[in-house]
């Protein structure tokens, strides 16, 4: 099991796009995603 967090303490700055974005890749690759 993997665990990658995205982490800045400026807020605004495309975590959520890229979390969602990697979290489709690896959907895409047959992994199991669990996006919290």
């Amino acid at each position: 099991m993997y665990v990658l967090a995205l982490v800045t303490q400026k807020g605004g700055s495309g975590k959520s796009t890229l979390a969602v974005g990697l979290a489709v890749a690896a959907m895409e690759n047959g992994e199991r995603v669990a996006f919290v």
